[in-house]
């Protein structure tokens, strides 16, 4: 979780007075959120179906992660909503 925060700045999305994920910014080009193709001002809604809008539903999810082998994170970028899937070893 440390080398996550450093790798970015990670800030609550409010719109419409609603949580509505997590926006990236600063994105290290060395640090994992670049290297599995995240970018700056992209907004992290969910992950394997799990809405994240709050720090405490991204800790729920992260403790849920640490068995899955599979990785499915939504995201809008540029106001187009995307779906990157990863297998984790």
């Amino acid at each position: 979780m440390n080398l996550l925060s450093r790798s970015a700045r990670i800030v609550p999305e409010i719109r419409d007075g609603k949580a509505a994920g997590f926006r990236l910014y600063s994105v290290r080009p060395e640090g994992p959120f670049a290297k599995i193709g995240m970018q700056n001002g992209d907004v992290i809604s969910n992950i394997n179906g799990l809405e994240i809008t709050s720090p405490e539903k991204a800790f729920e999810v992260y403790a849920k992660l640490k068995s899955a082998s599979h990785l499915s994170v939504g995201l809008e970028r540029n106001g187009q909503k995307i779906t990157k899937d990863y297998g984790i070893r």
